[in-house]
């Protein structure tokens, strides 16, 4: 069985999920909740993620004889059991550079196009259900980006992070999952499910997976502590506020708010404008005679300088990536220096100046935001970013308002002049 990224000639009469045969679909039910591509009899289960089952899902013991227990995994695919919103063709819509795509497939498949036939890719945006997208995308197989079998993976990473980020619920249902296997049974999927043998790569779990950790990192803590439990319904976005009190205009995330005459600019995600700002933006930054791959580990080392144990800070700056560096600190959280709660938010405002004195691209941008508002757009953090309901403390927000004053006063009195390196 091929996998569905498996490259094959596919002619009209013989349309593939990129290798498996797929057949015609109707069109979404309407429903009060969001649709699901598959609830019409023979519309796709899979999303561009595999094939068509008329029926429920077997999984099928493996040859060796092993059964993983069920409290190990959660296998979704059949639109009728749970986690079935996992997969891309539910109908939960994603932005993305300022349009929206009907479901993550849309996305998906217009990834495959952006670089080579913009045109294409606003195309199959437009198309209201997730398979008539795919099958226009097999029709326009041709024209996709040659490098599309290597680079597919971290495509589908940054469309699930959009999707999960974008919708409460689901953000919360996945992160609900804590740190059990997610397996794509579909057995007609080799690729990004387990295939008829359970032997599959299962590529869109582990995506799913690696997107958990990424959300699970960044939970709303209780200052600098585990994370806080809690439930959640819906966001509410309220509107911040300015330094006056009254409530600002939330441009458009999405957009770039370089142009909106008094409008706070929001930052958050890596794919909107002024991400440079969020301490995940992978960019050195030195301290000492060390040199750290994001703001965020130091940061997170900062927890440890003035410990019992400093070289627990060096076990923070040698993490793969921003969130293995948060998530080391919360395990080495009764390790941490007895001051944190006063000195974080110094520590913060070092690490910022250390960044952006560092780097004369980020400081320029820093200062061409003139005395707008700055704000971390961050739904998961109410201390340093708004939260779920607009209402957080943006924190990060303040420090950088703080740091920019600093780095405008002194380019004033001294000009040249960068802010000494934070030892």
């Amino acid at each position: 069985m091929l996998g569905m990224d498996d490259s094959m000639q596919t002619g009209v009469n013989d349309l593939s999920l990129d290798g498996i045969p797929l057949q015609h679909s109707n069109s979404l039910r309407e429903s009060t909740r969001p649709q699901r591509a598959g609830d019409a009899q023979g519309a796709p289960s899979g999303s561009g993620l595999g094939g068509i089952l008329r029926r429920s899902i077997t999984l099928h013991t493996p040859r060796d004889g092993s059964r993983r227990q069920e409290s190990s995994s959660i296998s979704f695919y059949d639109r009728d059991r749970p986690y079935h919103e996992f997969i891309n063709n539910t109908s939960y819509p994603v932005q993305y550079n300022g349009k929206t795509y009907p479901t993550a497939e849309h996305l998906y498949q217009a990834h495959k196009y952006f670089s080579t036939r913009a045109d294409i890719a606003e195309q199959l945006r437009t198309i209201p259900n997730a398979s008539d997208a795919l099958k226009e995308s097999l029709q326009q197989k041709q024209h996709q980006r040659k490098d599309w079998f290597q680079v597919n993976v971290g495509f589908m990473d940054l469309v699930l992070e959009a999707k999960f980020t974008q919708h409460s619920a689901l953000r919360e249902m996945l992160v609900g999952t804590g740190s059990r296997d997610l397996v794509y049974a579909n057995s007609n999927d080799s690729f990004w499910g387990v295939g008829n043998n359970r032997r599959g790569k299962n590529e869109l779990g582990k995506a799913l997976m690696r997107v958990r950790s990424k959300l699970q990192a960044l939970q709303p803590v209780l200052p600098d502590g585990p994370p806080a439990v809690r439930q959640v319904s819906k966001p509410l976005p309220l509107p911040p506020r300015s330094s006056s009190g009254r409530p600002a205009v939330e441009p458009d995330r999405v957009q770039d708010m370089s142009t909106t005459y008094g409008a706070p600019i929001m930052f958050y995600g890596p794919n909107e404008p002024y991400y440079e700002f969020a301490n995940a933006l992978p960019c050195k930054v030195r301290h000492g005679e060390d040199e750290y791959p994001t703001a965020e580990h130091l940061y997170q080392a900062s927890k440890f300088f003035h410990s019992k144990n400093p070289g627990l800070a060096d076990h923070i700056r040698v993490q793969p990536t921003c969130y293995a560096a948060i998530q080391a600190a919360r395990r080495l959280l009764n390790a941490q220096r007895s001051d944190w709660p006063k000195a974080r938010q110094p520590s913060m405002e070092a690490t910022l100046k250390a960044k952006f004195s560092q780097h004369q691209d980020l400081r320029q941008m820093l200062l061409s935001t003139g005395d707008k508002q700055l704000v971390y757009a961050n739904p998961n953090d109410a201390f340093w970013g708004l939260g779920l309901d607009g209402s957080g403390m943006n924190e990060l927000g303040k420090s950088l308002m703080s740091l920019r004053d600093a780095l405008r006063a002194q380019s004033l009195g001294d000009a040249g002049a960068g802010p000494d390196n934070d030892e």
